[in-house]
């Protein structure tokens, strides 16, 4: 699910992360929360570039389409709603997503963690997030632990 695009109200997103939540609850196991990137070669993109919404489309503006990756880095193409509201939206929804899914699904907590603990493999993109975090834990104790070489 989208949010932030340029039309929408906060009504709109409310509407999206309900929808959200009514998804969880019924079962629906991977619930992101994407924040609107405009894509060369789409009408919304032809639309911003020429309002001069987009500024400079060298590599900052291309990097700055894998913006969901990074929870903390928002930006927004609408004008009712600021990048940081947006980012406030998509933390809260997908939080409350996932607490609904293992409430009423909670065999899913089980499968959750012997996915990650056992066979480090991910059935969603919330577990692959939580197991790339393991990893890089035992990344870094590893690092910290084995001694530097001398040169």
């Amino acid at each position: 699910m989208i949010i932030g695009l340029p039309s929408e109200t906060r009504w709109n997103i409310f509407e999206t992360i309900l929808f959200q939540w009514r998804l969880a609850i019924l079962g629906v196991d991977n619930l992101p929360l994407y924040m609107f990137s405009p894509y060369p070669g789409s009408q919304l993109f032809r639309e911003l570039l020429a309002k001069g919404r987009l500024g400079t489309l060298d590599d900052s503006y291309f990097k700055s389409l894998l913006q969901q990756i990074d929870f903390l880095r928002c930006e927004s193409y609408n004008d009712k709603v600021p990048g940081w509201e947006l980012a406030i939206y998509r933390l809260i929804g997908m939080s409350v997503g996932y607490v609904l899914t293992y409430t009423f699904h909670p065999l899913r907590i089980v499968r959750t963690l012997r996915n990650i603990f056992v066979r480090g493999q991910s059935d969603t993109v919330f577990e692959q997030r939580l197991i790339e975090l393991r990893r890089n834990k035992k990344a870094s104790r590893l690092s910290v632990k084995l001694p530097q070489a001398v040169s």
